[in-house]
């Protein structure tokens, strides 16, 4: 009994101590271990692949910046001779050519062919048929062939030669030219030479309607003044692959084609040229202009939506103000609060905003519904 009693005071005494100091040291390394795990993950490298999402910085670009003038004229085979560009009859690409024209005259030729002139172009010449063009400004614009069309802001002179063309622009200094059933959707013209035949317009301000020579047939049309001026923004270029991209006040171009793939456009643009494209949202924008037809586009709120081409069909929340060249448009819409057309066939569906009364658009125009 009495040895019982002094081996467990022997374990007491000497063992116990020992086993807790042990143990302790054990949980101590234990706790250090971790702290230093612990301390590694929180110094990890801000690039480090498992500990971080990829910056903004590291994504992919979804637009591209202007390529220059030079390298659009090698990539669509147009010919340079002295400060005159031209561009075939037959391109060698079919996507839209977007550069700045500054200090250029331009000839636009081809045939259903796109073009996106930014800057202020000395002169454009739109030689070639069913062409579509954007144009920031120029000091002269010549339409000689037929079935093409031009959405400008500031013109000097237009001359309109070829049949069928259409033109909607903000400002034209001197109209002029004898084509036969042009259309014209323009906010202000300062002096009409012209000479045409069953041409149709819709004007806003600048000449009385008796400054005005016999041109137009039935009547001259008169609208409110619309947005249409261009603003002086960057321009960007939706990268070929792109599904989604996030604009920030710049003016868009999309200009190539990719039939399987829809376009999201979010953000605020501040225009949006659709060049090319079959399908494409937008959220919001001050100015939407379609260039190509056969186009589907989504829109959100738009100030100003301007379509040349024959075809489009669209969606959209509210639009402030529309004007319409091309014909056959198939639009449905919750609120438009201003609408321009020269076209007297559309499907043009609206719910809110302008009354069907204050529509302007040809004697006998059909297809349009609203309040």
């Amino acid at each position: 009994m009495q040895q019982g009693q002094e081996a467990e005071h022997r374990v007491r005494r000497h063992w116990l101590p020992r086993l807790l100091e042990v143990g302790g040291t054990v949980m101590l390394v234990a706790l250090g271990v971790g702290a230093v795990a612990q301390a590694f993950l929180w110094q990890l490298p801000d690039d480090a692949p498992a500990a971080t999402a990829p910056s903004q910085s590291q994504l992919p670009e979804t637009a591209d910046p202007l390529p220059a003038a030079a390298d659009v004229f090698d990539e669509f085979g147009a010919s340079v001779v002295g400060t005159t560009v031209t561009f075939p009859d037959a391109p060698v690409t079919d996507a839209a050519a977007a550069f700045d024209c500054t200090g250029w005259s331009v000839v636009l030729q081809g045939f259903h062919s796109r073009f996106v002139l930014v800057g202020a172009c000395d002169d454009v010449t739109v030689a070639g048929t069913h062409v579509d063009a954007y144009i920031e400004g120029t000091a002269a614009l010549t339409m000689e062939g037929p079935e093409s069309a031009v959405a400008a802001g500031a013109i000097g002179t237009l001359t309109m030669l070829g049949a069928h063309t259409t033109v909607i622009a903000d400002a034209v200094e001197v109209l002029a030219g004898d084509a036969s059933f042009p259309h014209l959707v323009l906010n202000q013209v300062g002096d009409d030479q012209s000479d045409f035949t069953f041409g149709t317009a819709a004007v806003a301000a600048g000449l009385a309607d008796d400054q005005y020579v016999d041109s137009f047939s039935p009547e001259l049309l008169r609208f409110e003044s619309m947005p249409l001026a261009a603003d002086d923004v960057e321009t960007r270029i939706v990268a070929a692959d792109t599904t989604e991209h996030a604009c920030d006040g710049e003016r868009l171009v999309v200009r190539d084609r990719a039939p399987d793939a829809a376009l999201l456009i979010t953000g605020e643009c501040d225009t949006v040229i659709v060049a090319d494209r079959e399908q494409i949202e937008i959220e919001r924008a001050s100015t939407v202009v379609v260039l190509e037809g056969s186009t589907l586009v989504e829109l959100g709120d738009i100030q100003t939506l301007v379509v040349t081409e024959v075809g489009v069909g669209a969606s959209a929340a509210s639009i402030e103000a529309l004007a319409v060249g091309g014909s056959m448009l198939a639009l449905d819409a919750d609120s438009i609060a201003a609408i321009v057309t020269t076209q007297s066939a559309s499907d043009v569906t609206w719910r809110s905003g302008a009354p069907l009364s204050s529509l302007t658009a040809p004697e006998g125009a059909t297809g349009f519904s609203g309040p």
